[in-house]
């Protein structure tokens, strides 16, 4: 089943409630990790976050670092956009999403 939709979420000391629709999909204790969207302007950074492969109950929250933190670009009272992209779900701050989605569009022959 893909991992499909955007949430805006806000981020609450660090951790980061996932969309009940993927937390069966994204298992127990998904596992984030820090990407690059690469573009000919420049380089767009989101968390990655990919299944975890445990058979517990799905956690309604993830916790990220520090580091995953400044990556994105974001505080913990911040605001973020989590994506669904099939096989995983992306976590963006908001107007580096909404401008990554603007240059794609114009990017894309009509």
């Amino acid at each position: 089943m893909p991992l499909t939709g955007t949430y805006p979420k806000k981020l609450v000391s660090g951790r980061i409630e996932i969309p009940r629709r993927m937390r069966k999909i994204l298992g127990s204790y998904p596992t984030a990790s820090i990407q690059h969207e690469k573009g000919d302007k420049q380089s767009y950074p989101y968390l990655r976050l990919r299944p975890s492969v445990a058979k517990e109950p799905p956690a309604q929250t993830v916790q990220l670092t520090d580091s995953q933190l400044r990556h994105v670009r974001v505080r913990t009272s911040d605001q973020v956009v989590i994506i669904g992209v099939n096989d995983r779900a992306e976590i963006w701050k908001p107007d580096m999403y909404a401008t990554y989605e603007k240059e794609q569009r114009l990017a894309t022959p009509a």
